[in-house]
């Protein structure tokens, strides 16, 4: 596991826990709503039996009241029914009001916790992204770091001067030349019968204009041109090999399998410049191109 992959199974773990973590105080915050529900019918329900039973003992007491009285109430009975039906027709009304509204304030708490959930879900995905981000950007300076210091120690190595290291490449007066561990030696460049410089030819020379030399080591990596099974050659500058695919070089000091993929995406036609997001991250984090 490289370090880019350690620090991302870091940060997808936090993730995991914290949406573990929020999802355990929603489903405690709709626990809670849920038993609220579960009052409401038998609460509503009780409320209206209470009302039909308080009509019928006024129904009740007004025909006691008149049968008490020796007297006939036909006429006055029936209005007192309408009254009442009326006033019992009011009070279940205003019941299920009160009902249908304790539903809709459920519903609505339910959401507002659905709600609060996902965007408390986003932000927190959303800092962790920025702290995983920051992590890899201070990784990948760490890598760049490393690599400086090698390329210091080569040159430490061969004496402090450039033109102590064989293979070292210079311009002069517009002629690429390389040192040979005694004097300087200018580079010719294979032509056309035309006196062009063929393109492998030119190739190395802006290789060359860049500093770097070509070792005539063979890589180990390979590509197929023409049906034919060939290995990139080895390119070196300040003492690191490296390898040139396409227009970019890229440092041998790389996993075979980020290398194997990156050829994969490269003899498909697509160019370094050209990679999605995704495969950037993936393969790119650790490739250092130039």
């Amino acid at each position: 596991m490289t370090n880019e992959e350690y620090i991302n199974s870091i940060y997808d773990t936090q993730k995991q826990n914290k949406e573990k973590e929020l999802q355990s105080l929603r489903d405690a915050a709709l626990t809670e709503v849920n038993i609220e529900e579960a009052k409401i019918q038998p609460k509503y329900t009780a409320q209206k039996q209470a009302a039909n039973v308080s009509s019928q003992i006024g129904a009740k007491n007004f025909a006691e009241y008149w049968a008490n009285r020796g007297q006939t109430y036909a006429g006055v009975a029936a209005q007192e029914q309408i009254s009442r039906a009326n006033t019992l027709g009011n009070t279940l009304s205003g019941i299920q009001t009160s009902e249908n509204q304790a539903y809709q304030d459920i519903a609505n708490a339910k959401n507002k916790i659905s709600t609060e959930y996902a965007s408390n879900l986003g932000k927190t995905y959303g800092d962790i992204d920025l702290d995983k981000q920051s992590a890899l950007y201070d990784e990948r300076l760490r890598q760049q770091d490393k690599a400086e210091a090698r390329r210091l120690a080569a040159i430490k190595a061969a004496g402090n001067s450039p033109e102590a290291y064989t293979g070292a490449i210079r311009n002069l007066n517009g002629v690429n030349q390389v040192f040979n561990g005694k004097t300087w030696t200018n580079i010719k460049y294979e032509t056309d019968k035309d006196g062009k410089l063929t393109a492998s030819a030119q190739k190395q020379k802006r290789l060359n204009d860049m500093g770097y030399s070509l070792t005539g080591q063979s890589s180990g990596i390979k590509y197929k041109e023409n049906g034919k099974t060939k290995e990139y050659k080895t390119w070196a500058k300040d003492g690191i090999p490296y390898v040139a695919i396409k227009d970019s070089v890229i440092p041998l000091a790389v996993s075979a399998d980020k290398q194997d993929a990156l050829l994969q995406l490269l003899n498909s036609g697509v160019e370094l410049g050209k990679f999605t997001p995704e495969q950037r991250e993936k393969l790119l984090d650790t490739i250092e191109i130039y």
